[in-house]
């Protein structure tokens, strides 16, 4: 990613949710009020299970620009700024950069950074439910009845905790500054603490125990850290930016039973490197290169696709990949859909690759910063 870019967006996160197998609930098209919202044909075949894949534009900061859009593969159809389609009385659209959205039973959460709200929508039609106020809240993740936001909102940095039923904060904690991503694991939520818009930038986890809600432990990883995954095997993968000079981004691995640090792919280049990344299954997937710091605005940059296991490398045809969602059934990829911000002002783009490859099947038009995804 370009540094002036990162800066624009004030530290925007990149994360991608992990892909899951649809409820078989009463979900799907036939439950949908939005059904009838134009849409662009498109071919799915690996992901049919899924009823809907979220697309959660950014926009710029500051412009009051982000968009919710749809992929719906049953029906094959991909559909644009579903969010204000289905909700015209809220003139102001869903707000001021659009940081990370969340799948929960038939809600999803969106939490929109620069408005100082999680947005809370149906999943069936994307209609509003209600809004809660977090001053800049950054990433979301849920443990039974609760859900957890970090926030930029005090100089220490907090962890929110929500009452998914109620919608009511019940607790706040104080962790590092400028947390980032979390993750469950074990009775315990790991949040990264970024330190990234700080003068001297935050290496470390905060570990908090979710019975007591207190912080029980601080873990150093690598500078600036930002996407936090559990692979449900008492492992915890952390992706970094670095510094953006002197310290590069990669993909570290906790070992919680044994505390170890490991940076992953340490020795091969595109390894070494993380734009962005995804965990589906057990696996975490990430897309890097090898010359992330070449600021030329024509350079050329090589990216790539690999997995926590190293078991596969991919070159991807992007501008600046932004976001990424992966699929799997029974352990195999069979699908993925990345992101590219292009420009980082102007409409992005989705892709869809599938196969054993897996190739590019097809791209659309997003809008202003597309980056995250969520799948009912």
């Amino acid at each position: 990613m370009k540094i002036n870019a990162l800066l624009a967006a004030l530290g925007a996160a990149v994360i991608a949710m992990a892909a899951c197998e649809k409820d078989p609930s009463g979900k799907g098209p036939e439950a949908s009020g939005d059904k009838n919202l134009a849409g662009e044909t498109v071919s799915v075949g690996e992901i049919s299970g899924i009823s809907k894949v979220f697309v959660l534009n950014e926009g710029g900061f500051g412009a009051n620009n982000s968009t919710l859009d749809f992929l719906r593969p049953g029906e094959g159809k991909y559909v644009h700024n579903a969010y204000s389609q289905m909700n015209p009385k809220i003139t102001l659209g869903l707000g001021d950069v659009g940081n990370d959205i969340a799948v929960n039973g038939d809600l999803v959460w969106i939490v929109v950074n620069n408005s100082g709200i999680v947005e809370v929508i149906s999943a069936k039609d994307e209609t509003h439910v209600v809004s809660i106020s977090v001053a800049s809240p950054r990433n979301i993740a849920f443990d039974g009845d609760y859900a957890y936001v970090s926030s930029w909102g005090s100089p220490t940095g907090l962890v929110h905790k929500i009452n998914t039923k109620t919608f009511e904060e019940v607790a706040s904690v104080a962790v590092g500054r400028e947390p980032e991503g979390l993750a469950v694991w074990s009775g315990k939520l790991y949040v990264a603490n970024s330190g990234g818009m700080s003068e001297v930038m935050e290496n470390t986890l905060s570990v908090i125990d979710l019975a007591s809600f207190k912080v029980v432990d601080t873990i150093e990883i690598a500078v600036n850290p930002k996407s936090v995954f559990a692979d449900g095997k008492g492992n915890i993968y952390v992706s970094v930016f670095g510094d953006y000079f002197s310290v590069h981004s990669g993909l570290y691995r906790l070992e919680t039973g044994s505390g170890k640090v490991t940076r992953m792919g340490a020795g091969e280049a595109h390894n070494a490197n993380v734009s962005v990344s995804a965990a589906a299954g057990g696996r975490i997937y990430a897309i890097g290169t090898d010359d992330e710091w070449n600021w030329d605005a024509t350079a050329v940059k090589k990216y790539y696709l690999w997995t926590s296991d190293g078991s596969l490398s991919l070159d991807i045809d992007a501008a600046a990949p932004y976001g990424l969602a992966a699929f799997e059934d029974g352990g195999t990829l069979k699908a993925l859909l990345i992101a590219d911000a292009i420009d980082y002002f102007n409409p992005g783009t989705v892709s869809y690759y599938a196969g054993e490859g897996p190739s590019r099947i097809w791209s659309v038009t997003a809008g202003v910063c597309p980056a995250h995804f969520a799948a009912y």
